[in-house]
């Protein structure tokens, strides 16, 4: 397994109403903004050294008719990196705007869970590089956990396993996964939880299992607070990581993780 290899970082743009924002566990409620100019704080990750951004609409997520299109076609016309684009997907005409828009990959989440059919669709249309799938859980108990629906607000009947097993005919090169009782909370990665998705995706490629895991993505988010979690979720055999509370409140900087986490480990 090739888990000690360069690590990508995500730093994280959650837009609602025009601004950066984060929410804690997903909960509109408790937002905390960071900036009144996406643009502007976009510029400043790129010139602190991202290679790639990760951009979530919240508008959308909540309501796929609130999607702020306008916003999202300025970050992504100015953006000179490539840049992941999430947030109330639920059809294959939604992925279709947004990349028509610009954006690299769509993040595909509860359409992945509940709709099959279409997810396929824009698999097959715009091929698996051009997505990202998303499985956001609730780590609450001992069993395993449940795949999140609909901006965090609704709990499927499925786990992550099993959620991927439903596309164990197509090689899915990004994976994300977020915790979300985690989620905005700095309490650290839940590092378990991606050893399982690991052990997962092995279970679906056994007969060159190393290979399958090198050749997905997984990107972490949830409670990363510090470069001693990075390093914790690199030597798990996650590939990538999504930032946002910690670089917006200095637990890390992003300059130095960037800096580490993109060469191999001495």
């Amino acid at each position: 397994m090739n888990s000690l290899g360069s690590f990508k970082l995500y730093p994280a743009l959650d837009l609602l109403n025009g601004r950066c924002v984060r929410l804690s566990q997903g909960k509109f409620d408790q937002v905390t903004e960071y900036g009144s100019d996406p643009l502007e704080v976009m510029q400043n990750f790129i010139r602190s050294g991202a290679e790639a951004l990760h951009v979530v609409d919240l508008e959308g997520a909540r309501n796929p008719q609130e999607r702020q299109l306008g916003l999202l076609k300025s970050i992504l016309r100015s953006s000179s990196v490539p840049v992941q684009v999430g947030g109330g997907i639920r059809s294959f005409a939604d992925a279709e705007t947004l990349l028509e828009l610009g954006a690299d990959r769509v993040v595909v989440g509860s359409l992945a869970v509940q709709n099959v059919v279409e997810t396929r669709k824009i698999f097959d249309r715009f091929g698996t590089s051009r997505v990202t799938l998303a499985l956001d859980v609730w780590c609450t108990g001992d069993s395993e956990p449940k795949v999140a629906l609909h901006g965090w607000t609704q709990e499927s009947r499925l786990t992550v396993s099993e959620v991927l097993n439903q596309y164990k005919d197509y090689s899915i090169p990004f994976l994300l996964c977020t915790d979300i009782t985690r989620d905005g909370m700095l309490s650290g990665p839940n590092i378990s939880l991606y050893q399982s998705i690991n052990r997962s995706i092995e279970k679906q490629h056994l007969s060159d299992a190393d290979t399958a895991i090198q050749k997905s993505e997984v990107q972490a988010s949830g409670g990363i607070k510090s470069l001693d979690d990075l390093r914790d979720l690199r030597r798990s055999g996650v590939r990538a990581a999504i930032l946002g509370r910690s670089i917006y409140e200095g637990t890390i900087s992003l300059p130095e993780a960037i800096r580490e986490m993109s060469a191999p480990p001495c």
